[in-house]
């Protein structure tokens, strides 16, 4: 059974933090738990649950969720960094005499390099249907002495100064 499991910590600054483990629903999502997985065509935004389904929802929620989808695409997903990493565990796993994973004969670590590569290029896709120019409207409303300003921005763009 998929599932996102939920830490929380305090951390420095005294601010609690959620530290999410076991990501799989953000890397294959697989709908009602079918066990098949396809690195390109799994959705991102799939839940049976309703709280969840209300997390995706909320816009400051999803941009930060881009913005993390963004941050693995250019970091962890890449072959230049991801690649190095294949091949040193497979390596060491071979070394070390493990031959099964699951009930099945370990392989090299050219699949997991295939899946990474297919997943990268679908989020990829993805982050193209959001990509937005930096752009304000117009308007501004002014309401108690606070400018209410509209836009467009990047994913990656946090705060506007």
């Amino acid at each position: 059974m998929n599932r996102q499991e939920h830490v929380f910590f305090l951390a420095d600054g005294g601010k609690w933090r959620n530290y999410m483990f076991d990501l799989d629903w953000s890397m294959l999502a697989a709908p009602l738990h079918n066990g098949s997985y396809a690195a390109s065509t799994a959705p991102l935004f799939n839940s049976e649950d309703p709280a969840i389904s209300r997390m995706y929802g909320h816009p400051p929620f999803l941009r930060a969720y881009w913005r993390a989808i963004q941050n693995a695409v250019n970091g962890p997903l890449d072959p230049a960094n991801c690649n190095p990493v294949i091949d040193a565990k497979s390596k060491s796993l071979f070394a070390n005499g493990i031959i099964w994973c699951d009930g099945q004969g370990l392989t090299d670590g050219t699949v997991v390099k295939t899946w990474f590569s297919q997943r990268r290029t679908a989020l990829q896709g993805q982050l193209a249907t959001v990509a937005a120019p930096f752009a304000v409207n117009a308007n501004v409303v002014m309401s108690n002495n606070v400018a209410f300003i509209s836009g467009t921005a990047p994913v990656n763009v946090i705060t506007v100064c």
